[in-house]
């Protein structure tokens, strides 16, 4: 067991193990047993499995491929220079946040071109 590596005898440690075991999630080996990153990656890459499978809807899954692909949440990182127009507005990244959440964003109602908009921001 993964235990007798650590040269402590930790129950807790012990029993979160055995608990991670029993749930079907494999802890890091070797090398990558110091790595935080490394034993968080399993449970949040199961954790997402579970989530895109709960979600029949078209728009939650991408919605959710959209927020995990790489350099997704980029923007968030970006220094609000407003000299430079580097800045975005607060209702901007209300309805980004929003979006990327699939929170709603706003009423229900009738865009000038006729078309439905739903609670979602959804223009049909």
């Amino acid at each position: 067991m993964l235990s007798r590596v650590i040269s402590v005898n930790d129950d807790m440690f012990d029993k979160c193990l055995s608990t991670r075991i029993s749930n079907g999630i494999q802890p890091p080996v070797d090398s990558d047993m110091h790595k935080q990153r490394k034993w968080d990656k399993t449970v949040i890459d199961a954790e997402f499995n579970h989530l895109l499978s709960h979600y029949s809807e078209p728009y939650h899954k991408a919605r959710l491929l959209a927020a995990a692909a790489p350099h997704s949440g980029d923007w968030l990182h970006a220094l609000p220079i407003s000299a430079c127009g580097l800045h975005l507005e607060d209702n901007a990244i209300r309805v980004a946040v929003g979006l990327r959440l699939g929170s709603a964003i706003c009423e229900t109602h009738t865009c000038p071109c006729g078309a439905t908009v739903d609670s979602l921001g959804q223009h049909a």
